[in-house]
């Protein structure tokens, strides 16, 4: 994908990088029909592309594109208009600060603060293992 980007020209890797794996990231997925941005936030993603002006355009071919093409060509896009890319950046931060401010204020009641030093032995509890392990017992037993 980063060499379909560079156009063949590996001394252009560190420009494009972030563009590959942004344009990958928010492609959609043949196996799964979504991108793994929507898996994560949710949301439907578009390449902020202002279409007002015909300099982000890149030029597609007439056949249908591998997934590295595709993602290459997008990455082309996107490197032209890196100021909407920050922007776009900036707001999901933004959105995942305030996301998890919310998660704090929700479970307030639940969350403990303690006063563990260096060396402090704690002991977790995973009720995923718990459950799993008793549905194992329950298999074993017969009573499933």
């Amino acid at each position: 994908m980063l060499y379909k980007a560079t156009k063949g020209d590996v001394r252009k890797w560190a420009w494009y990088l972030h563009h590959v794996m942004w344009t990958d990231r928010i492609t959609v997925r043949k196996e799964t029909g979504c991108s793994l941005y929507f898996m994560v936030m949710d949301i439907h993603l578009t390449i902020p592309l202002d279409i007002i002006e015909a300099t982000w355009l890149v030029k597609y071919p007439e056949r249908m594109l591998s997934r590295e093409e595709l993602i290459g060509l997008r990455a082309m896009a996107l490197a032209k208009h890196v100021a909407h890319i920050e922007e776009m950046r900036e707001k999901v931060t933004k959105e995942k600060i305030r996301r998890t401010l919310q998660l704090e204020r929700d479970m307030q009641h639940k969350i403990e603060e303690f006063n563990l030093g260096p060396e402090s032995l704690v002991l977790v509890k995973n009720l995923a293992i718990e459950i799993e392990g008793a549905y194992i017992l329950a298999e074993l037993d017969g009573s499933v």
